[in-house]
């Protein structure tokens, strides 16, 4: 492994937490409330990154989206909270839903989005210097996947920006505030407040 192949994974591993720390303060019931004039909620905002970030590690390791994390039905069947993304309602073009029983729970949500990374980050690891330079179409755009990788890093920083937002039209506190304390890295559901 090389060092830009180390560089781009430990970017998607930090990605993976400046995303997460924000989500503290929603549960299953706050994770699909919406603000008016923003555009999206907590748990669509989960799944969509961890799609795109599927999406992409596919083209680095050849496997389909994880079937363990997401579901090609338009929707789920039953009245009981699924424990995968439906693809049709996080995709890019989707419409979130405010229903909280189209998702999974905020903690299945953010185990989904922690193993997107993390495979994402394996994905990159695993890649020879030709295929961080082959090109891949992507959208309306064809780039090489080096420069994916940082289009979704940044695209997931995009989605914080927007959770950040969120937080503050709810009125919940600032993620910054002094004396939190810092959660404990090995559990999903903890956040490193102290951050900044």
């Amino acid at each position: 492994m090389s060092t830009a192949q180390q560089a781009l994974a430990d970017a998607v591993e930090t990605n993976a937490e400046l995303l997460t720390r924000y989500l503290v303060d929603f549960d299953d019931q706050t994770h699909v409330a919406q603000a008016p004039g923003l555009p999206n909620h907590v748990i669509w905002t989960l799944g969509h990154c961890s799609l795109t970030m599927q999406r992409a590690a596919e083209l680095a390791d050849g496997q389909p989206v994880s079937r363990h994390d997401f579901r090609e039905d338009a929707a789920p069947p039953n009245n009981r909270i699924p424990m995968r993304f439906y693809t049709e309602t996080v995709c890019f073009g989707s419409t979130p839903a405010i229903d909280p029983l189209v998702y999974p729970s905020i903690e299945s949500g953010m185990l989904i989005y922690n193993r997107s990374c993390e495979r994402l980050a394996e994905a990159v690891r695993s890649c020879s210097d030709e295929a961080l330079d082959a090109e891949h179409d992507w959208g309306a755009t064809r780039l090489p996947f080096r420069a994916l990788i940082g289009r979704v890093i940044f695209h997931n920083g995009m989605h914080a920006g927007q959770i950040a937002n969120l937080r503050r039209a709810l009125g919940l506190p600032s993620i910054f505030q002094s004396g939190q304390q810092a959660g404990d890295r090995d559990d999903p559901m903890s956040f490193d407040r102290t951050a900044g």
